[in-house]
């Protein structure tokens, strides 16, 4: 069977938990005697826009198209695009897939499920994130960090003209009725590409419920969780004192650092130092937050590590002692957590969305979301706990394995498959 992965941007250029995913996806599928190909979108390369350029990484052939949104002029150039679509209809004629899995279409066009459709292809969309709900992203208010738990497009409006005023005007009675029609279109056109998908994949049940709100068909709707490549990050438990409390990902609000930064403050340990691995990133045109957690960590031992490259995480989780994952928003799945766990480490971590289940399958400590003083209580007791330690790293055995997730999705690719072709 071959198998055709469509994503927003790939590797090397893009590096984040879904690409990751598909690269060890396409990886376990071959190991099972299948092909697979890519196409994706990307940016920064100074190619123009809607050129395309064919590589190969991995073993895996990409084709790669160009969209920095030149033309975004209006806003349904957001979710589709005519000369997207003709690049994708073109690569599709040129490969012959089985079938089509759909993975994120950011900076593509949701009518890339149309095309395969039209071609009698059957069409598998796996929800990452929360992008086709929030054209944001993340379901989070940029200002209050607070999560946006109900899908009100008044509220929605307002946030989203901020970041594209020019759009989503809402100046007035007569513009912001057109914007909030534009808005409508867009949900409609949401709707519509997931009712036309033959399965809908959420990688936790969280995930899952939280689409089912849509009114999805819940026999078209199904959990498939993740699975991790064991043989890169698996490490023994540590033995020695913890001292290096660790944070690992892109720095953002959205992912809470400032709470772990105040958390340690609060904590006032001398023998424990605060590690940060990751960029601090622009979020949504504030730039601050560096300067922020700096001020909030106060005077504890603090090393901002910087950016890094994923390979070097098994070294980077080697040498820490906890990890934390404060995430504010909602994780769909998060990645992280499993990569500490696998590595030896306990790990601590908010207890809401996704990762609730992975307190709930006991291989991170959890505390409540936002709440540095519960954090601090959370990592004192890991600090002067070996028994407790030893119990969240022994049961990391639970995590799934990336061939196991691939053999449930591949049971589904050749189901979908055979009845299409009868």
């Amino acid at each position: 069977m071959r198998i055709a992965h469509v994503i927003s941007d790939y590797l090397p250029a893009s590096r984040g938990g879904t690409q990751l995913h598909v690269r060890d996806l396409a990886r376990a599928s071959r190991r099972l005697g299948h092909d697979n190909v890519v196409f994706a979108g990307e940016r920064g390369t100074g190619r123009a826009d809607f050129s395309i350029a064919d590589d190969v990484h991995d073993g895996v052939a990409v084709r790669r198209v160009t969209y920095g949104f030149g033309d975004f002029d209006r806003f349904d150039r957001l979710y589709v695009h005519p000369k997207i679509d003709a690049r994708f209809g073109d690569w599709l004629d040129d490969v012959h897939p089985d079938i089509v899995h759909v993975h994120h279409l950011s900076a593509l066009s949701t009518r890339c499920v149309e095309l395969a459709k039209g071609r009698g292809l059957p069409v598998v969309l796996t929800l990452h994130d929360h992008w086709l709900v929030c054209p944001r992203g993340q379901r989070i208010h940029p200002e209050t960090l607070e999560i946006c738990a109900d899908l009100d497009r008044s509220r929605c409006l307002p946030c989203l003209s901020k970041l594209w005023p020019h759009l989503l005007p809402i100046g007035n009675a007569a513009s912001r009725a057109l914007s909030a029609a534009h808005l409508a279109r867009w949900e409609a056109e949401i709707r519509r590409v997931l009712a036309s998908c033959d399965l809908l994949i959420s990688p936790s049940d969280f995930h899952r419920a939280t689409f089912a709100t849509l009114g999805l068909d819940p026999h078209r709707h199904v959990t498939i969780e993740h699975g991790l490549d064991r043989s890169l990050l698996v490490a023994p438990p540590r033995t020695r004192a913890v001292r290096r409390i660790g944070f690992v990902g892109t720095v953002l609000p959205s992912k809470g650092v400032h709470i772990l930064a105040n958390a340690m403050a609060i904590l006032a340990r001398d023998e424990l130092e605060l590690v940060v691995h990751g960029e601090v990133a622009n979020f949504h045109g504030d730039t601050s937050y560096g300067d922020r957690l700096r001020e909030a960590a106060g005077s504890v031992r603090c090393t901002f590590a910087g950016s890094y490259a994923h390979e070097d995480l098994p070294r980077i989780l080697a040498d820490l002692d906890v990890l934390v994952v404060p995430s504010i928003w909602w994780e769909s799945f998060c990645l992280t957590i499993r990569e500490g766990a696998l590595a030896g480490l306990p790990v601590v971590a908010s207890d809401h969305g996704a990762m609730s289940e992975a307190v709930a399958q006991g291989f991170a400590l959890g505390f409540r979301p936002g709440d540095a003083q519960d954090l601090a209580r959370a990592i004192e007791r890991v600090t002067d706990e070996p028994e407790l330690r030893a119990n969240l790293v022994a049961n990391a055995t639970r995590i799934r394995c990336i061939d196991d997730c691939a053999r449930e999705t591949l049971d589904h690719y050749l189901r979908l498959h055979r009845e299409v072709r009868t």
